[in-house]
């Protein structure tokens, strides 16, 4: 074990997709939806490239407040944040932005971005392990429990995006809003029995 670690060359590069940042962020500026589809499964701290970082996490501020994300409002932001030139300027933008012809294949190559990040975290993960394990002072269950925790969080944050879509919630909260708007009095939640509690609340909500 101990050879086969040392094997290991501490010069190679951590696992990334250069090509598959670029056109996560390069669709993100060509379709309307892409960035809520890009958002269901990455944040920032997903990309290898700092710049790439920077530029997602000015992306995400915009959409978060219902900013058209287009590279001219992106460039404003990032510049009065002084993170433009630290990113590669405005030039920069424009070429993520014909990186790729379509947004159709957003999904997938986020998923990439998404897959790569865990095996970065695998292997910090890994080596933090093997630095433990051989700290022969240590007691070896808080090594075993600290190792299963570690792993642990990486699987969690691989599932952590899985389990809704922002276009179903935000789709879903507009239809019972509009139910409550067009059906006063209606009751969404679990009735009570007492009808004055229930048409002021609509019921008992999850």
């Amino acid at each position: 074990m101990a050879q086969a670690i040392s094997q290991i060359s501490l010069d190679k590069l951590p696992p990334y997709h250069l090509e598959a940042e670029q056109s996560v962020i390069g669709a993100c500026f060509r379709a309307e939806d892409a960035l809520s589809k890009a958002l269901e499964i990455l944040s920032e701290e997903d990309f290898y490239k700092a710049a790439h970082q920077k530029i997602f996490q000015n992306m995400r501020a915009l959409f978060e407040v219902n900013q058209p994300v287009d590279i001219l409002g992106l460039a404003d932001r990032m510049r009065q944040n002084n993170e433009l030139e630290h990113v590669g300027g405005i030039n920069y933008l424009s070429q993520l932005e014909d990186f790729v012809p379509t947004a159709t294949a957003i999904t997938h190559h986020a998923k990439i971005v998404r897959e790569k990040k865990i095996l970065r975290d695998l292997i910090y993960t890994a080596t933090e392990i093997v630095t433990n394990s051989y700290n022969e002072s240590d007691n070896v269950e808080d090594i075993l429990d600290l190792a299963e925790k570690s792993i642990f969080q990486i699987s969690e944050k691989r599932t952590r995006r899985s389990f809704f879509s922002l276009d179903e919630v935000v789709k879903e909260n507009f239809k019972s809003i509009d139910k409550l708007v067009n059906q006063p009095g209606m009751v969404t939640g679990v009735p009570t029995g007492f009808a004055d509690f229930d048409n002021k609340t609509s019921g008992l909500q999850p």
